[in-house]
């Protein structure tokens, strides 16, 4: 099965944190930058982890404060 596409918005000084907390869950996503000025982000999520990395997204979120939006999600 294929990866499915979620593009997301960050503040820019967050994406070093942002990569590092994807990549900590080893498999979760795969973390590239589209656009560093504009905190433009791609996570390829592999099938079966939607939800996993929903949780953590929701989480970083609510319990850290973290601004995140999404612009796209291929669903």
């Amino acid at each position: 099965m294929k990866s499915k596409d979620w593009i997301i918005q960050l503040p820019r000084d967050k994406i070093a944190f942002f990569q590092w907390i994807i990549e900590a869950y080893d498999g979760l996503a795969q973390f590239r930058t589209i656009d560093p000025y504009k905190a433009v982000v791609r996570l390829m999520v592999p099938p079966g982890n939607e939800l996993d990395l929903e949780e953590l997204i929701s989480h970083l979120i609510e319990e850290m404060g973290l601004e995140i939006s999404f612009i796209y999600k291929d669903l």
